[in-house]
């Protein structure tokens, strides 16, 4: 008896080991074309920093301060995520949100994580800084946001 139940647990877990094991280098494609399209189409044009906030909350967190960052208007781009259900699907700064940016689960624990930072850097991972209430160490995540953008 025992063995036909581990035939069973067997038969039943194999097709989703193998499906995953098929679908995982499709999703890694996908970042890697990501990062391509985000290096050519804004990186080259000088817009390397992503900044997602939530409008819908009461108040922003105090430890984002965005009037000390040292960088030109030309060189951001704003998404709000309470018009989150509204951004373009095709859009390239929605799909590295969606891909790289601070996502909770359960989703609706997202908001917690906001306001968010991605640094787009040529052909690499975007480098993501969470500034929220459920975010560990906003202090020191805003110090070594500073360093890197001093040294971009």
């Amino acid at each position: 008896m025992s063995l036909l139940i581990n035939l069973l647990n067997f038969l039943v877990w194999l097709p989703v080991i193998l499906l995953w094991v098929v679908l995982w280098p499709f999703g890694v494609l996908y970042h890697f074309a990501l990062c391509v399209a985000a290096t050519y189409s804004l990186v080259k044009k000088g817009q390397e920093v992503l900044i997602v906030q939530n409008s819908g909350s009461d108040a922003l967190t105090s430890s984002f301060r965005l009037q000390e960052l040292p960088l030109s208007q030309e060189r951001l781009i704003f998404l709000d995520y309470a018009n989150h259900k509204q951004w373009p699907w095709r859009s390239l700064p929605a799909r590295l949100f969606w891909a790289f940016g601070p996502i909770a689960i359960p989703p609706r624990f997202t908001p917690d994580h906001l306001p968010a930072v991605l640094l787009l850097r040529p052909f690499r991972r975007p480098k993501t800084f969470s500034f929220g209430r459920r975010s560990k160490d906003p202090e020191s995540k805003f110090a070594e946001l500073l360093a890197a953008l001093k040294s971009s």
